[in-house]
């Protein structure tokens, strides 16, 4: 894992024409493992069940804090020092798919943070557990090609409610969410989809900012039959 946390400061006196950036980036760097379970079965001739656990362990972050001093396109001053180590909480996560003839597919999915075993340096600030719950459907319809039954037409939809780890006065950060999407195969190795997004994010009834949102989501995909896939009867 890695990235940067940029913060940017002007400082501006208009009367002896000073207009002075100050540019600060916190530089965070570290490894996280995670490990996954899956497990796959039949009950009858149709219907398929699939079970998945995921877990990633406890990490810590190790950082540098960069500052600069601009004035115009000239560097003030610069200097590099060590940031506090930021730690990651453990994360887990199970879902459950039940899928039909395979054409209908129903899935479940449930994640959890446990942020609130971290503690905090700010006086008054408190982390609590996050946690993430997702519900979906899919129909796929098939074609015969070659003798084979191919996927041609997928439709999707889903709700999910997500448990921020921010808390307000004791009330956490709610997001509420649902999505719809649609995918064809335009050629055997060409996938397109098509999806929205729509949410709400907090309460104004809690003294929260409430932020309703929408997106939309445009994907490609190229797929890649690997050489001996034949003889092997693997297709990727």
């Amino acid at each position: 894992l890695f990235g940067s946390h940029p913060r940017n400061t002007l400082y501006t006196v208009e009367s002896l024409a000073v207009n002075i950036a100050r540019n600060e980036y916190e530089v965070w760097k570290g490894f996280q493992f995670q490990g996954g379970l899956l497990y796959t079965g039949k009950t009858g001739e149709h219907l398929r069940h699939n079970i998945g656990l995921t877990v990633s362990n406890p990490t810590k972050l190790s950082g540098t804090l960069e500052t600069e001093y601009m004035d115009s396109d000239t560097l003030l001053q610069s200097s590099s020092k060590n940031s506090k180590d930021f730690k990651l909480p453990l994360q887990f996560g199970i879902g459950y798919a039940l899928t039909i003839d395979g054409i209908i597919t129903i899935a479940a999915d449930y994640n959890r943070y446990q942020w609130e075993r971290l503690k905090l340096d700010y006086p008054g600030a408190y982390l609590q557990e996050a946690q993430r719950f997702s519900l979906g459907l899919q129909y796929v319809s098939q074609k015969r090609v070659q003798g084979q039954m191919r996927e041609k037409l997928s439709v999707q939809a889903g709700v999910a409610y997500d448990q921020g780890y921010i808390s307000i006065k004791g009330n956490p950060i709610v997001d509420l969410s649902a999505t719809a999407g649609i995918g064809c195969n335009l050629t055997r190795l060409i996938n397109v989809y098509l999806g929205i997004e729509v949410g709400r994010k907090g309460s104004t009834g809690k003294e929260q900012i409430r932020e309703r949102y929408t997106q939309l989501s445009v994907g490609v995909t190229l797929k890649e039959f690997w050489h001996n896939t034949r003889k092997m009867r693997l297709y990727n």
